[in-house]
């Protein structure tokens, strides 16, 4: 599991360093850096995916899970000359990452220099890798990172490979191959998973699991889905019980964003090992706020079972949620980092930088400061109102 990530000279950071446990919830307005952070975790993700065995630190900053241009992009505005460090620190390896970024050109051993006009990033100096990266969750299969751009209602949705979707748990960066997999193994029993099944499924196989947080989420919801293998397609709907019983069922689009949006991050939370990253960008995305709240409350139990979560989100319910979790025991105080990122400070705002503050909380779901802008929004306008 990762403990510390730091940062240096990397775009919105000049130096900052975090401590990371098992639920890490970043938050800020927009353009703040919340995403940065997330990147640096995609970027050695999708770099040593593209090389296996034979990486040697090299930063493809443009590949299949972000593309963010050129060395010039990432270079912090006010880095200084000792360059950009990427250092990821865990309880069972270390990652430290040099990358001396200068406005240079030409090609050297057949290989780009670092400069300003190239995506290829090559370690400057000394750095330290994993030898047997591949048997950790950030160098494998066991990670799973859903984009704020998810699959959106439609009348049917691809389907990947086989080895893509089932032996890589491969979900894709929208979700577009959750259903895929959850048709594999709807009828798993949720012994196999890492939270014990909800008091409200039918039984404990992942289907009915997977309904029944939907339903916490909408209240009433059931979901079916077909796989028509002969075209290659799958097929989702919705219904929803009535005081007699279900009604028929409804399309995708005749539901609205909310329910399709969310069923991804349901699907690959529920179906995570021990041990897995699972990066989740705007879970609250097109939610009502119970449904906000109640995705604060699975993250959470999940995330204390030892997945390791990162979750960024503008919202204050799902915030609440998972501090209610943390009062009713569902996770550990000490298992949750709370990150505020801000840019108004003055003295980080003439280096166009980006300030973080970790905010603590406790069993009882306080937390023990408040920064200006931090989800105060609502106390902002009710002294207007007022």
């Amino acid at each position: 599991m990762i403990t510390h990530i730091n940062v240096k000279n990397f775009k919105s950071f000049l130096e900052a360093n975090f401590e990371i446990s098992n639920l890490n919830l970043f938050t800020g307005v927009n353009g703040v850096g919340k995403s940065t952070l997330i990147q640096v975790l995609l970027l050695l993700h999708q770099s040593y995916l593209r090389k296996g065995s034979q990486y040697a630190g090299e930063l493809f900053l443009n590949g299949e899970l972000i593309s963010l241009g050129t060395g010039n992009d990432v270079r912090a505005q006010s880095a200084d000359a000792s360059g950009i460090l990427l250092e990821v620190l865990a309880e069972e390896y270390e990652v430290s990452l040099n990358y001396l970024v200068e406005p240079t050109s030409g090609i050297k051993e057949n290989k780009f220099i670092n400069d300003d006009d190239t995506d290829l990033l090559i370690p400057n100096r000394d750095h330290t890798f994993p030898e047997v990266a591949d048997k950790h969750s950030l160098f494998n299969n066991n990670f799973v990172y859903l984009s704020a751009d998810r699959i959106i209602p439609n009348t049917s949705y691809s389907m990947g490979s086989f080895d893509e979707v089932y032996k890589q748990r491969n979900f894709g960066n929208k979700g577009e191959f959750a259903l895929q997999y959850l048709d594999r193994v709807s009828n798993y029993s949720t012994e196999s998973i890492i939270i014990p099944s909800h008091e409200s499924a039918e039984d404990d196989s992942i289907r009915y699991n997977v309904t029944a947080w939907m339903g916490e989420i909408s209240p009433g919801v059931n979901i079916e889905f077909n796989l028509f293998e002969n075209i290659g397609k799958m097929g989702l709907s919705y219904n929803f019980d009535d005081v007699v019983g279900p009604v028929r069922n409804f399309k995708p689009t005749n539901v609205g964003f909310g329910l399709t949006y969310v069923l991804p991050v349901v699907i690959s939370l529920l179906t995570a090992k021990k041990g897995d990253i699972i990066i989740i960008e705007n879970p609250e995305a097109h939610l009502h706020p119970r449904g906000q709240s109640r995705m604060g409350k699975l993250i959470s139990e999940v995330a204390n079972a030892g997945v390791q979560v990162f979750v960024e989100t503008h919202s204050d319910h799902v915030l609440n949620g998972i501090r209610v979790a943390t009062k009713n025991n569902k996770i550990e105080a000490d298992k949750v980092k709370i990150y505020y990122f801000d840019r108004s400070d003055e003295s980080y705002k003439q280096y166009h930088a980006t300030k973080a503050y970790q905010l603590k909380l406790d069993q009882n779901g306080n937390i023990d400061k408040w920064p200006d802008g931090f989800f105060d929004e609502w106390d902002n306008m009710l002294d207007e109102l007022m």
